[in-house]
């Protein structure tokens, strides 16, 4: 980039910062009131568990192919339009998406139409408005020297972590007014954020752009296999807990759909809270390498996973969620941060693109874990988190990482 490269204590400084943040703290809200709100909505709107999972896994396997072409576009283009394209995409679908669900529990559309129109406006988001997350990434990886790659994805995850506590706080509070009022509430806020992006947001563009062609699409370097297989399985253990937990609640402590919303809300606020706890604090505090705060953050997911598997009680399952909690938030900015080191500057958005395929990857894989195992064990989903946990503990102990200092 032609502008001075910022250390993260800087970062908050910058005005296209504080809106980037800004944008990442509520599109990570309208992410996560979606999981709280989805298991009791869906099951007003009379679909299955298989169902609730399946429009999220198809969205995100449309994310798969959508997020590598919008990161390398912006690699040509910059970063600045892919991030307005996204945050006015969001504002439509998201719209669109409550407006279906909204007919659809008034009686004017059958569950069947609802179904089928909400599995397209949500692989429209994932196509459209999901584009600009990996070139967020990428945005933030111009922005900070190899040495200070990992406290600046920390605080980009921190803000994605408030998002995160905002989310469910907000389907907890407004979904016992109306389930479908967080939908329309989160589309009015990003359109104040996408007012400040527009203003604000950085014109620049990489300085230097590799020919990478499909090489990252197709065939990616085989150094940075292990370290997307880890990357996958973060984002299919995020995905498989917010799943299987909204349907775990209600059954287990049998409550109705309003309390239900309530209940997951305060259960997902706090894994997110364990989360930002990691990026905002403890990782800026003790300045771990990558592959520490992998390994750490593994074995806090494989506690969390086997606690998940043995209680039915609430505040067990909490304190479970909350040990997944605490693992992400140290394992995310780790994993994309060895990623990004392992990438030359003009490759950026191509390596965060390949990145966004993982993350669609393991968002298809875990709401379908989450549903479609629950339907055949309620524990099976959370074994298969624990599972996880152990082939990356394993892999994040075997590899090794890019040195941050080089």
């Amino acid at each position: 980039m032609t502008e001075e490269i910022a250390q993260p204590e800087r970062l908050m400084a910058r005005p296209d910062f504080r809106a980037v943040m800004l944008a990442i703290v509520i599109t990570g809200a309208g992410q996560t009131f979606y999981f709280a709100i989805m298991p009791p909505l869906g099951r007003e709107l009379t679909f299955s568990e298989l169902q609730i999972g399946a429009i999220i896994s198809f969205a995100s396997f449309a994310y798969v192919f959508a997020a590598p072409i919008w990161g390398r576009l912006s690699d040509f283009w910059g970063r600045r339009p892919i991030i307005l394209f996204g945050l006015t995409c969001y504002i439509l679908f998201t719209t669109l998406i409550g407006l279906t669900a909204q007919l659809g529990l008034a009686g004017i559309l059958s569950a069947g139409t609802v179904f089928a129109v909400m599995v397209i406006f949500r692989v429209l988001f994932a196509t459209t408005a999901a584009s600009m997350f990996p070139v967020i990434f990428a945005y933030v990886a111009d922005k900070t020297s190899r040495a200070t790659r990992t406290h600046g994805y920390a605080i980009l995850g921190a803000a994605m972590g408030f998002g995160t506590i905002i989310g469910p706080a907000a389907a907890a509070l407004l979904g016992r007014i109306s389930l479908i009022l967080p939908f329309y509430v989160a589309s009015g806020l990003v359109v104040g954020v996408l007012i400040l992006v527009w203003r604000t947001i950085d014109h620049s563009k990489p300085t230097k752009v590799e020919n990478v062609g499909r090489r990252f699409f197709i065939r990616p370097p085989a150094r940075l296999f292990p370290l997307l297989l880890i990357g996958g399985m973060i984002y299919a253990t995020l995905a498989a807990m917010q799943q299987a937990t909204g349907f775990r609640v209600q059954d287990t402590q049998g409550l109705n759909a309003a309390d239900t919303a309530t209940f997951v809300g305060i259960a997902l606020m706090i894994s997110s809270v364990m989360a930002v706890s990691m990026q905002a604090g403890l990782i800026q505090w003790l300045k771990w390498p990558p592959k520490r705060l992998l390994v750490v953050g593994a074995l806090a997911a494989l506690a969390g996973g086997l606690l998940l598997t043995t209680t039915e009680n609430y505040w067990l399952i909490v304190v479970g969620v909350g040990l997944l909690g605490a693992a992400f938030g140290m394992m995310n900015p780790a994993y994309t941060a060895a990623l990004t080191l392992s990438a030359e500057p003009g490759e950026q958005g191509a390596v965060l693109g390949l990145n966004g395929t993982v993350q669609g990857l393991g968002f298809t894989i875990g709401p379908l874990i989450g549903g479609g195992l629950y339907q055949v064990a309620p524990t099976l989903p959370y074994w298969c988190i624990a599972g996880f946990a152990a082939v990356s503990l394993t892999t994040a102990l075997l590899i090794r990482m890019p040195d941050p200092t080089a």
